[in-house]
């Protein structure tokens, strides 16, 4: 297991406030934010313009046939909370709870070609298609949909939970949450790959006046315009008008590690600066 090593703190601004973090009832870009920090996929997008992606939490995964696809996890990947490992059992639970009939996923589609789930062994699965369908690589591994997420602990909460889940797995784990100002996330102890940024505090700026007095608001204003100057900012863009961009944000913000950090945050086309506290 890779513990994440020190390095630059991360400060985000997001214009709404994340209100459901379960990957099958997801309904905003900002929860989407938070599902890909927190929780694991077997794939992630690359950090590039195009949909390439590359493995994840998975130490292999390959197309069998049209209708198959096998994976293998990275052994070490532990849950929050004393949950222990993440397996193979937490990957069938995740992915076909979406066709549950009785949970009634508002987002049950992202999983509709899938038949189920085979637990192999502990880290192998085998994914059953029930029709060739070739977007899974980009439309549903990688994104909100492909989050794993804990059999043990969800069950434990009647089966679903909304902005508190019991574990979680990912990069990085909530460390606070002030509702409707801001989000704090860490990097978790538990995640078995590279996290570069060790704190990211997302700042929601949209109702940020409104916990000041009429009198004070110019001058509140005006700080918050030096706070969030585009040398430490994130504008995060709305994933069905800017897929380019938001390809680069998952690989940079929805999962926060940062290959290369200094050179992809001073990236003028994703309009994100890094500093240190």
């Amino acid at each position: 297991m890779t513990r994440a090593a020190s390095a630059e703190d991360l400060s985000a601004q997001v214009e709404a406030d994340f209100g459901q973090l379960d990957p099958a009832f997801w309904q905003s870009t900002s929860d989407v934010n938070v599902i890909h920090a927190i929780f694991p996929k077997l794939i992630e997008f690359k950090n590039s313009e195009t949909w390439d992606w590359e493995l994840s939490s998975a130490e292999s995964i390959e197309q069998v046939d049209e209708l198959t696809i096998r994976f293998k996890l990275k052994p070490g990947l532990m849950w929050t909370n004393g949950y222990g490992e993440v397996t193979a059992e937490d990957v069938e639970y995740s992915f076909e709870r979406f066709n549950n009939e009785a949970l009634a996923a508002s987002n049950a589609g992202d999983w509709a070609p899938l038949k189920d789930v085979e637990v192999v062994d502990t880290y192998t699965g085998l994914i059953h298609l029930n029709e060739p369908f070739a977007p899974i690589w980009w439309s549903t591994l990688p994104y909100a949909a492909g989050s794993i997420i804990s059999k043990k602990a969800t069950e434990e909460q009647g089966g679903t939970f909304t902005t508190a889940p019991k574990a979680t797995a990912g990069p990085y784990k909530i460390d606070r949450w002030d509702q409707g100002q801001r989000t704090v996330l860490v990097a978790h102890e538990g995640w078995n790959g590279d996290t570069t940024v060790q704190t990211c505090i997302v700042h929601l700026v949209r109702h940020s006046l409104n916990f000041c007095g009429w009198k004070d608001r110019k001058n509140v204003a005006k700080d918050l315009k030096r706070v969030y100057s585009p040398a430490w900012q994130v504008m995060f863009t709305s994933p069905r008008r800017r897929p380019p961009v938001t390809v680069r944000l998952k690989r940079l913000w929805l999962t926060l590690r940062l290959n290369g950090a200094r050179n992809i945050l001073q990236s003028p086309q994703v309009g994100v600066g890094h500093g240190k506290k």
